[in-house]
């Protein structure tokens, strides 16, 4: 017990003094980090059905177009094959008329799905870890590992991603962010590489929605400074260098901009110096030194529309996870900069009013002020950083963030798309490639809402004849928890019930059930969600199951862990706590006032 109680103590007290001193240092590193981008596009023959349109290609155009000039990235293509499409290289308006015209060459002729082969290439130069790159790999596919009709050859292969690939990319900082375009694709593979780097994984059952995932994607690896669209009106203040529109259209709807003086241009006739990109559902422009004022979209107007922009006063937010838990009460940083600089002159932030939007799936809005008036949750009056604190009432699902600063003459806006879960994990029941009653359990823990190193997880099956076994699930990988059973599924349908517990990241003890899945023959679905939260007790140690069913039976050893003393767990967190709490604030107050960024004049931030 001891070897296992000491890490996690240490973990414990770590992340309890980060939560003080993270305001501000994740405020700096997220901003300076160049960006490197690497982009996999599956060409495998099932893509013929999945994306008979060929939507991948305007989807690439799009997230390419983006990309922010003086980032790296490459883009690669992978079947049977892996192919760079687009040599990875430094992004520049070269770089991205290759892209631009490469798109073109994505088809659906590969005859298998090598994904650890596109993997290897297209990272063959991230072996470690660099603090100056912000290393980000976007991947789509609609299938499984597939490189041969040996199913052993197959297994193999994801074993090697899970187990070898995917703790190199995480050692090296790498956030892998999936796109499935299909619901038959490997979604427990996409999902562990996701959770396993904090990156970002997205189903899509149609194509036609490409070019919006590919766009979130973009902000996921770059967070982009954007201006606010309001009434299809968007306000350009002077130091505006470069700024890029992405309208989303139907295709007869021509699009048009309205300049300050009421001059109209359009694909035709484009504003001088300005490069328009008309494609399919979407047009793409950018304006050199765009005149100051108001800037109109005429001909649509869509909620994912965007205007991003070059500018040297910019908006450093924190960078929330992109997995919360219900339980979660975060806090939210928001610095107003300028060459780099945090502007914290008085009379310059009384001008300066910082809303949070925050919109749920169904479409609710709620707005929130964020303060620099050393209020709680606000650390320091008039430093310059403006504060919030989620509450716990976000309820599960996904959630569009847009951070609004206005400051009379200027305005900026930052997006970000969180998902808010109940569960620590997700389950899933797959069939076995190659049949005969085979099945594989697989739980996804959701990166950040657990600790993995204490993760059990269990699962009680019902056979058709309503006998049940208990059977633990082994880890496979460093966010995937797996067992293969086997049933006769010609005899009815199965249930399996799974249940997780471990710790929290901040020490607390947790106890889960998941998702009730019913399988057979006919398919696999969800019976229930996940059971409601409730009051979590300490954990019991996991027993490894006797039952013994014969309509169930595992196929792999059974999984065994050391149990944890969960009393002494939670007297020690609670003894950390008392004393951290004092000494973090005061450690944190006095790092702020060291740390007070040099004043910035309100004259040198006027346009």
């Amino acid at each position: 017990m001891e070897s296992r109680r000491n890490p996690l103590l240490l973990i414990i007290a770590a992340g309890l003094f980060w939560s003080f001193a993270y305001p501000a240092a994740s405020l700096a590193a997220a901003s300076e980090a160049a960006n490197d981008v690497r982009i996999l596009i599956d060409i495998s023959g099932s893509m013929k059905r999945n994306d008979p349109n060929n939507l991948r290609a305007p989807a690439l155009r799009l997230l390419t177009g983006l990309l922010p000039n003086g980032s790296r990235a490459g883009v690669w293509t992978y079947g049977q094959e892996v192919n760079m499409l687009v040599p990875h290289g430094a992004v520049n308006q070269p770089w991205k008329d290759r892209a631009q015209q490469a798109a073109a060459k994505i088809s659906s002729t590969g005859l298998y799905t090598n994904i650890e082969d596109a993997l290897v290439k297209a990272s063959q130069d991230w072996q470690s870890a660099d603090p100056a790159s912000q290393r980000s790999l976007i991947m789509l596919t609609d299938g499984f590992v597939d490189i041969s009709k040996d199913t052993a050859l197959n297994a193999a292969s994801r074993h090697r991603i899970v187990n070898e690939i995917l703790p190199r990319l995480h050692d090296a900082n790498v956030k892998i962010h999936t796109v499935a375009l299909s619901k038959e694709a490997d979604h427990a593979l996409l999902r562990q590489l996701a959770a396993a780097s904090d990156g970002w994984y997205e189903q899509v059952d149609n194509a036609d929605a490409l070019q919006r995932v590919f766009l979130r994607m973009f902000e996921k690896a770059t967070k982009p400074d954007s201006l606010p669209i309001k009434d299809n009106t968007v306000q350009v203040d002077a130091s505006i260098e470069e700024m890029t529109l992405v309208v989303f259209r139907d295709a007869e709807i021509p699009i048009e901009l309205i300049a300050p003086g009421n001059k109209t241009y359009n694909a035709v006739a484009p504003p001088a110096s300005a490069r328009w990109h008309s494609d399919a559902g979407y047009d793409l422009i950018t304006l050199n030194k765009p005149e100051p004022g108001e800037w109109r979209i005429r001909g649509t107007q869509d909620s994912d529309n965007r205007v991003m922009v070059v500018t040297n006063l910019k908006v450093r937010v924190t960078g929330l996870p992109n997995n919360l838990s219900i339980d979660d009460a975060p806090y939210y940083f928001v610095q107003l900069t300028q060459d780099g600089t945090v502007i914290n002159q008085k009379a310059f932030l009384d001008l300066v009013k910082i809303s949070l939007r925050q919109r749920d799936q169904s479409g609710q809005l709620k707005e929130s002020p964020l303060l620099d008036d050393g209020q709680t949750p606000d650390i320091a009056a008039g430093d310059g950083t403006f504060s919030y604190r989620f509450g716990k009432s976000l309820g599960e699902g996904r959630y569009e963030l847009a951070l609004m600063a206005d400051g009379t003459t200027f305005q900026r806006e930052q997006r970000q798309v969180v998902n808010v879960y109940s569960q620590p994990a997700a389950a899933s029941v797959s069939p076995h490639s190659e049949g005969g009653g085979r099945y594989i359990l697989t739980v996804i823990p959701h990166a950040g809402l657990i600790d993995t190193q204490t993760m059990q997880v269990t699962a009680v099956i019902t056979g058709p004849d309503g006998n049940t076994t208990e059977t633990a699930l082994a880890q496979n990988g460093p966010a995937e928890w797996r067992r293969e059973i086997t049933v006769d599924d010609g005899a009815g349908r199965s249930r399996a019930e799974f249940t997780v517990q471990g710790m929290r990241p901040d020490g607390k003890p947790i106890m889960k059930k998941l998702e009730v899945i019913s399988f057979g023959a006919d398919g696999v679905q969800i019976v229930s969600p996940p059971a409601a939260p409730a009051a979590e007790p300490a954990a019991a140690p996991i027993a490894e199951a006797q039952v013994e069913d014969r309509h169930v039976a595992a196929v792999a050893e059974t999984h065994t862990a050391e149990p944890i003393d969960w009393l002494t767990v939670v007297w020690q967190t609670l003894a950390i706590n008392a004393v951290l709490i004092v000494a973090g604030f005061f450690a944190y107050k006095r790092w702020r006032r060291m740390q007070r960024p040099p004043v910035v004049t309100l004259e040198a931030t006027e346009p």
